[in-house]
């Protein structure tokens, strides 16, 4: 019986993910960032998003000041 070879650079396999919401939608959004977390796997950290801080400027609450608007503050 013949053996089977191994491959010598196995990969995950690909996750079965649904099509892209259309597009300038909420639902594309958090598509876009379940994308880029799925590809940074397996990275120690996963990538930044501005995605919660929209949130939370749509909602009338307040955020951190980013470190643009940071130095805007000190020039005044």
């Amino acid at each position: 019986m013949a053996e089977k070879k191994r491959d010598p650079h196995p990969t995950l396999p690909k996750s079965t993910r649904p099509p892209a919401p259309p597009k300038g939608t909420r639902e594309h959004e958090e598509w876009m960032l379940d994308e880029a977390v799925e590809e940074s796997f397996p990275a120690s950290e996963q990538p930044g998003s501005s995605l919660a801080a929209e949130r939370l400027e749509e909602e009338g609450r307040k955020t951190r000041l980013t470190g643009k608007e940071l130095t805007m503050k000190k020039k005044k």
